[in-house]
């Protein structure tokens, strides 16, 4: 999915990467109808990391200031909830650049342009123990097997977006991850920031 598209943009305090997963709790009337909207059309949403502000509108806020780059989610399932809530399981389709932005009532939409695939390569011998991290931790974070089973972790791509997934960092640092366009790069990166873990 190449090109430039409108959509409707969900901002959140959390960075989705793609074949990613994530599980949300709907209660918001807006965000209510974007999700029957996005049902009925079969179309998903893109999810973009809060920069400044919040997530849950109060009547006074302006809208929040946003990363301008992000995940498209595309809707897996939807489960009616009390309270007239949903239960919704996205997990991430291609990753985009936020061209403008701009709020259509209540609910904030975007232009954007979806970035090409990024290249990947066979992991090398030399990241065995970067496989065995993401393994260590997606165990300790209670990853179900069957998940942990359509990981391919000798693929650089596959490797450098569930490390990216699952370490344990701050919003801020996994979003940098997203924007990078090479798995070499951000395995890398994800090797120095082990190193600096272990001086801390």
């Amino acid at each position: 999915m190449l090109g430039t598209l409108t959509i409707p943009l969900f901002p959140l305090k959390t960075v989705l990467f793609e074949d990613g997963s994530l599980p949300l709790r709907i209660f918001e009337p807006r965000y209510l109808k974007m999700i029957r909207h996005c049902q009925e059309t079969e179309t998903g949403f893109g999810i973009v990391l809060i920069n400044e502000g919040e997530e849950v509108a109060t009547g006074t806020d302006s809208e929040p200031d946003i990363y301008k780059v992000g995940t498209l989610a595309e809707i897996q399932v939807v489960e009616e909830l009390e309270d007239n809530q949903l239960g919704v399981f996205v997990t991430g389709g291609p990753k985009f650049t936020v061209e403008a932005h701009w709020m259509d009532g209540d609910l904030m939409r975007g232009e954007v342009k979806f970035v090409p695939p990024e290249p990947t390569d066979t992991v090398r011998k030399s990241d065995e123990d970067l496989v065995a991290a993401l393994k260590f931790i997606m165990n300790e974070v209670g990853v179900p097997k069957v998940v942990q089973d359509r990981i391919d972790v000798t693929d650089e791509h596959q490797l450098s977006l569930r490390l990216s997934d699952y370490l344990p960092m701050e919003l801020h640092l996994q979003q940098a991850l997203l924007e990078m366009d090479l798995p070499r790069v951000r395995l890398q990166w994800i090797r120095n920031w082990f190193i600096r873990e272990e001086e801390n």
